[in-house]
């Protein structure tokens, strides 16, 4: 992309911001970066056995709906760990 085109896109885009069309000024400035971007998703295995630790004592007291809720609640915890490498550093 030469730099005629990226003034032109940076343009259009501060326009798009200007008349609150931020999806198109997102898609215009994405086209723009020179990055890769890496997202990965991780259960949390430490929260486990506390959480098992926490149903096991609902449902001693006879509350099996709150001992689902905290089993899922564990289930459902994600770590999002998101890794940004620029494009100029790989091709160096």
């Amino acid at each position: 992309m030469d730099d005629k085109a990226v003034v032109q896109i940076a343009q259009t885009a501060s326009k798009a911001v200007e008349g609150k069309d931020l999806p198109t000024a997102r898609v215009l400035l994405y086209s723009l970066m020179s990055e890769i971007r890496l997202r990965t998703s991780n259960s949390r295995l430490v929260s486990y056995p506390t959480a098992l630790k926490e149903a096991a004592r609902l449902l001693d007291q006879n509350q099996p709906k709150e001992a689902a809720e905290t089993l899922l609640t564990a289930l459902n915890t994600l770590m999002v760990n998101d890794q940004v490498t620029p494009i100029p550093l790989v091709l160096a």
